[in-house]
């Protein structure tokens, strides 16, 4: 239930960690699951730009499986993004932008 509601996690290789947006350290990273053509922990990564290169650029384990061949579109809150609001994937639409941190709140149309 917490992959469906908060999104993939995977958990960072050796003792490796990256410090979030509110400074706790983590040693596991939010994954842009939808991303098929990611392949290291760096690429896959659902981080601010800020603290990507905390991520190690080693290859993600081969258990973890991302990409979705679903035709149907999903539709996902609970990223906090910053910047202008882009399209993360033809199919995929984020819509928790992080209000609560002063960004914007999204919609879809």
């Amino acid at each position: 239930m917490e992959a469906v509601t908060k999104g993939q996690e995977v958990t960072l290789p050796g003792k490796k960690q990256f410090v979030d947006h509110e400074g706790t350290p983590r040693r596991e990273v939010r994954v842009r699951w939808w991303d098929e053509g990611a392949s290291t922990y760096r690429d896959a990564a659902k981080v601010p730009s800020a603290r990507v290169k905390q991520l190690p650029a080693e290859a993600l384990p081969e258990s973890v499986s991302l990409g979705t061949d679903s035709p149907v579109p999903v539709f996902v809150g609970h990223y906090w993004l910053n910047g202008t609001p882009t399209i993360q994937h033809p199919r995929i639409a984020v819509l928790g932008y992080g209000a609560a941190i002063h960004a914007p709140l999204v919609a879809y149309r």
